[in-house]
């Protein structure tokens, strides 16, 4: 005689509605069938790696200045502001050229002054000469004329070389005195002082300031960064490298703070990879989109960056595919037997696949068989791509990380 034991746990309501179905034929033999609805929603696919944080940008601040440090008024940790006043120079050979070039520079200026009169006389006297030529022809040879016509273009050209000393005698001097501005050294941006090499009485030479990415390492008096304003650089293999564009979203998690996760965006994809010992990766730069006070430059950090993402989706839990002869089915409960039904499956990955066709929302498909009288327990899965996760608040959302 056959008994029969239906429960029930849960509700379709609920969103996955599990039922175990007994079938006994005998002592010690009984029969189970666990059982999903089949459901509507989201699939992400992702890939995943794992990298560091690292800072977004930093500025490596020296100067073009070379002289004695007199003051210092920063120290590591400080926060500035761009135009704060960081240090001051002393360089009095500076002082003295640029004195010397503002002296030069207004000489320069009095000898175009004194050549623009001379060049005004000389047509004065040309005119003088023309007027009396006028009224007495016999007074005022031609040869008078054009020695008075030379003179002007004399003049002219005297002119012409003294203006061009003015401006290279001003050029010297805006080029020194922006020298001398850069005694006193001050924040080129906003951020934190991260690192400080410079101490009141060091003697230091001229340099450049420079805009660097990621690291922290410093290269110059002292190094300013927005510790706000993170990336996080992960490394994937040349497998994975194709799926990856910019402008993809992430979720990422860290080693060194457990209950924190946030999301990122892809920004940048190395288009050379690292080859070491025949492993081939390429690094990923993921901007955060905010950043806790908690993580810090250096962190380890896992990323899953969402390469596929379907809505409205019409999917079954992965253990319910099964593959035969080259066709895909899940089993249907009908009249308590298990019974195969022909699918068409689309994307999936470690949780879920989906179904484009051959079952309907709400149907029960199964997951798992268990046999009590071997104790075994039976179900399938398909193959797919990562491994899982969830999206708060979107309902019916199934994720996967790679």
């Amino acid at each position: 005689m056959i008994k029969k034991l239906i429960l029930i746990v849960g509700g379709i309501a609920a969103g996955a509605a599990i039922f175990f179905f007994y079938r006994q034929e005998g002592a010690g033999s009984v029969t189970q069938y666990t059982t999903e609805p089949v459901q509507t929603g989201s699939i992400l696919v992702s890939v995943s790696g794992s990298g560091n944080i690292s800072l977004k940008e930093s500025v490596d601040v020296t100067t073009e200045v070379s002289g004695e440090v007199t003051e210092v008024l920063i120290k590591e940790g400080d926060t500035v502001n761009e135009g704060d006043l960081l240090l001051r120079i002393e360089n009095q050979d500076l002082d003295i050229s640029l004195n010397n070039a503002w002296i030069a520079y207004n000489q320069a200026k009095e000898t175009l002054e004194r050549k623009k009169l001379d060049a005004e006389k000389a047509r004065d006297e040309l005119a003088d000469l023309e007027e009396q030529d006028e009224d007495d022809p016999d007074s005022v040879t031609d040869l008078d004329l054009e020695y008075a016509r030379q003179a002007i273009r004399a003049a002219d050209l005297d002119v012409e070389a003294a203006e061009n000393t003015v401006w290279s005698r001003g050029n010297e001097y805006n080029e020194l005195k922006e020298q001398a501005a850069d005694k006193e050294l001050k924040a080129p941006v906003d951020g934190t002082i991260i690192s400080l090499n410079v101490e009141v009485g060091d003697e230091i030479g001229s340099g450049s300031t420079g805009i660097s990415s990621g690291g922290t390492e410093s290269t110059g008096l002292l190094t300013i960064a927005a510790l706000d304003q993170l990336v996080a650089e992960i490394s994937l293999n040349e497998v994975d490298i194709p799926l990856i564009e910019v402008s993809q979203l992430a979720t990422l998690t860290y080693d060194a703070v457990d209950d924190y996760t946030s999301t990122g965006k892809v920004v940048d994809v190395d288009q050379v990879g690292v080859n070491s010992q025949g492993l081939v990766n390429y690094t990923v730069t993921i901007e955060l989109d905010s950043v806790d006070a908690r993580i810090k430059s250096g962190m380890t950090v896992d990323a899953a960056i969402i390469t596929t993402r379907k809505d409205d989706a019409v999917y079954v839990p992965n253990a319910a595919v099964k593959t035969s002869g080259g066709q895909t089915y899940v089993q249907v409960l009908q009249n308590d037997q298990p019974v195969d039904k022909t699918v068409e499956v689309g994307i999936s990955n470690d949780e879920v696949t989906e179904v484009i066709s051959g079952l309907s929302v709400g149907e029960l498909v199964v997951t798992a068989t268990i046999d009590s009288s071997s104790s075994s327990s039976e179900g399938s899965q398909s193959g797919n791509q990562g491994g899982g996760f969830a999206i708060p608040g979107m309902g019916g959302v199934r994720g996967v990380m790679r």
